[in-house]
């Protein structure tokens, strides 16, 4: 039925029993209408499943299915409509279908707000698609599309999904306030997310799980309340030039087998690491800037096993890197500096293999305690502070680790000779090493005090306790 004719809008067609609108003309058009299934039939308002239909400036719902259904060979324009309150997603395209979605609003649909699957390629740009029932944006089941400029906002299940084999390419937009993750990328998702901001979501900016590998660059991800990325349970990927900071969490977590790529991001300001791998999370930290994070730099907590060159690792809370719990991770060519506490730690039974650095940090450039090990050849290790001219490595009684050719500072006895191992480091294996300062009998003096002279937590040996020695919850 129709009501009467007026302005845009006021011409209202319904239908209880079938589509309210079906199209499968070569060229047809659509404008300043309403259209509305009121049934229980489960019949979609919109159904193009061919041609081209053009829908401008209408009100689209359902009551009983999908707002918008494409299916096939079908490419229609969706201009500057309202599409909302369907029963199923706002618009689905499947079996192929493609088409352009620009300038809508998209809210309020018991599944999600776009729904992309079965090989269908849209185009969606500049739309608001918000407080949906599931995620703003899904593609599914070998699903590719564009989306480019879009807000998206307040969705129950996350911004953007994307599973299945899906492979969309996501550009500039702007995904915030959600209830859950800003994306979510699993079961084997592919993808390509360039230049997005991914702010003040209620959990992780970017999560990535179940063997997918989606392609990450120059996104913006800050605010997030969990960790900004997250890969984990498989994931892997590349993440490039992207700016991580001031997560609830973690810049970046890695784990559960998983083993991504990070190039060339900026990691900064995080409320607890910059990054984090643990539970056999390994992957590649390469060329990255990560900086003033309140607690370590990069922490691996085992067992995982991460590779980490060329990174700078400065000005953190805690350490530039520790190794605890039985992590390791290998370390070459990196510029560790001017952390709060040390430069690489490990202990309880953390076993880096720490190469080729160069290391100059306020207390010691090396410290291990608590059974920590690990190898530690040809690093170059300086002091910033002019009252501890020869702390270059600290070594307590109980750890046994392989010391061999770094350059420390001098700090010799009267007669030159560097000074020995002694009690504290009898374990160490030394090989032409110019520091290891550990005198018989003596605990390593305490870290500065911190801003505003509180003292440092200090352990049952008298050294210096790291606040985060449990490693942040899951997200």
């Amino acid at each position: 039925g129709a009501g009467a004719p007026g302005g845009p809008g006021s011409v209202v067609f319904t239908s209880a029993r079938n589509h309210t609108l079906q199209s499968g003309a070569p060229l047809a058009r659509v404008e300043g209408v309403t259209l509305r299934q009121t049934g229980g039939s489960g019949r979609s308002c919109v159904l193009t499943p061919k041609g081209s239909l053009e829908l401008c400036a209408c009100d689209v719902s359902s009551q009983s299915g999908l707002c918008v259904e494409v299916t096939d060979a079908a490419c229609p324009v969706i201009r500057n409509c309202r599409v909302h309150e369907g029963a199923a997603a706002g618009i689905w395209f499947r079996t192929g279908g493609c088409g352009l979605v620009e300038g809508n609003e998209i809210t309020s649909n018991g599944w999600s707000g776009v729904q992309i699957s079965e090989d269908s390629n849209p185009t969606l740009l500049r739309n608001a698609i918000h407080n949906n029932k599931s995620a703003g944006v899904i593609s599914f089941n070998g699903g590719r599309g564009l989306a480019a400029y879009n807000d998206i906002s307040c969705n129950g299940k996350g911004g953007v999904q994307v599973r299945s084999g899906a492979r969309p390419e996501l550009r500039a937009n702007r995904i915030h306030g959600e209830r859950s993750f800003g994306i979510w990328v699993y079961e084997r998702g592919l993808g390509r997310f360039v230049g997005n901001e991914i702010v003040d979501n209620a959990w992780s900016g970017f999560q990535v799980e179940e063997g997918s590998a989606p392609t990450v660059i120059g996104n913006r991800l800050h605010g997030n309340r969990s960790a900004g990325i997250v890969v984990y349970n498989r994931g892997s990927g590349v993440y490039e030039w992207n700016d991580i900071s001031g997560n609830g969490r973690c810049g970046v977590q890695i784990k559960s087998g998983s083993g991504p790529c990070f190039r060339f991001n900026r990691i900064h300001h995080e409320r607890q690491a910059g990054v984090l791998t643990a539970e056999d999370g390994t992957g590649v930290l390469e060329d990255n800037d990560i900086y003033d994070n309140q607690w370590s730099g990069v922490q691996t907590e085992g067992p995982s096993d991460p590779l980490l060159r060329r990174n700078r690792i400065h000005h953190n809370g805690g350490a530039g890197f520790i190794a605890y719990q039985n992590g390791s991770g290998l370390l070459e060519h990196n510029h560790i500096y001017d952390n709060k506490k040390y430069g690489v730690q490990s202990k309880t039974g953390g076993h880096p293999t720490v190469r080729s650095n160069d290391i100059h940090d306020k207390t010691y450039g090396i410290y291990l305690t608590e059974n920590g090990a690990g190898v530690f050849e040809h690093n170059r290790i300086h002091s910033l502070s002019a009252a501890r001219p020869g702390t270059g490595i600290y070594v307590s009684a109980d750890c046994s680790p392989v010391l061999s050719n770094n350059e420390a500072p001098t700090g010799g006895d009267e007669d030159g000779d560097a000074p020995g191992l002694g009690q504290g480091g009898q374990h160490a294996q030394a090989h032409g090493q110019a520091d290891a300062e550990t005198p018989p009998g003596t605990p390593p003096a305490p870290a500065p005090a911190a801003a505003g002279g509180a003292l440092p937590l200090l352990g049952a040996d008298g050294g210096a306790a790291l606040a985060e020695d449990a490693a942040p919850s899951s997200p």
